[in-house]
């Protein structure tokens, strides 16, 4: 991390940050070092409509 210049860490609750929730763990569960979609995964979708409805 110091090699890619100044870092800032904040805590976002996993209300505010759904998406990212899901993926953390769909990478988990799928155990893969390096995850790439071309589309939202079937899981995500849901939670995709509800943040763009709000």
């Amino acid at each position: 991390m110091r090699s890619e210049g100044q870092w800032q860490v904040r805590y976002v609750p996993r209300e505010r940050n759904l998406i990212a929730d899901v993926l953390a763990k769909l990478c988990r569960a799928w155990k893969s070092s390096l995850l790439i979609f071309d589309v939202p995964p079937n899981e995500v979708l849901g939670v995709l409509q509800q943040d763009k409805a709000s």
